[in-house]
């Protein structure tokens, strides 16, 4: 009878994992590994502000460790990740960064995959780019957490972002259509989501000319072809 065998791929994930631990504790940041088995996420790393309060505001991660995820390329890294974890992450409720470390120059890589795969089209490859200038070693908080709604302002009211909402509106006369229109039609599951795409633009203007007098708009609807009967 053998001993069980320890494999090297398991050395490669733990050296991933610290690294990611070590980069985060070095810029002051949360992190907060997953303490049991995973199905596609690794950690969460949690934003502390410049003046070390912890916010409460997270973004997920999945690591990948090991010299395969490096195959010579004279462009950016490319991570093809499996259909279930393109499918898990697109619908994840926190955005998820895939960081893939080579233990061999102990350097990290990551990018933003849920954006990735929310905005990729059906006919574009499946691979995720990781730009090989998205070094997570030399990334401060701030660029980590970048187009993930952190900053270090207080939130706006209710009242303000509600007169803001209202006020905000297409500056197309032939399409009017206010910012809180858009945000009221896309509310889903029951108001819990929202939803939005240029079906939602489109019904609601079409509503809006059905009930009002925009003979404008209903100008633009007959030259762009979109039947408004």
């Amino acid at each position: 009878m053998n001993f069980p065998k320890y494999h090297q791929t398991n050395s490669q994930e733990r050296l991933g994992v610290n690294a990611v631990a070590e980069a985060i504790a070095k810029i002051g940041q949360i992190w907060r590994e997953t303490p049991m088995a995973d199905v596609g996420i690794d950690g969460q790393i949690e934003y502390v502000s410049p003046e070390g309060f912890a916010t409460g505001r997270m973004i997920a991660v999945q690591i990948k460790s090991g010299p395969s995820f490096f195959q010579e390329s004279q462009g950016d890294w490319v991570f093809y990740p499996e259909e279930k974890h393109r499918f898990y992450w697109e619908r994840f409720p926190l955005p998820v960064l895939i960081i893939i470390h080579n233990p061999e120059t102990n350097l990290s890589y990551w990018q933003d995959a849920r954006q990735v795969l929310r905005v990729a089209k059906s006919t574009d490859a499946k691979g995720i780019i990781i730009p090989k200038s998205n070094v997570l070693q030399s990334t401060g908080a701030q660029t980590l957490f970048k187009g993930f709604a952190v900053i270090d302002q207080d939130f706006m009211s209710v009242e303000e972002v509600l007169n803001y909402l209202i006020k905000a509106k297409s500056n197309n006369a032939s399409f009017p259509v206010s910012y809180f229109n858009l945000f009221c039609s896309g509310l889903t599951n029951i108001c819990r989501s929202l939803y939005f795409g240029m079906d939602v633009a489109i019904t609601v203007a079409g509503v809006r000319l059905e009930n009002g007098n925009y003979p404008t708009l209903r100008l633009f609807f007959v030259q762009s072809g979109i039947d408004c009967t």
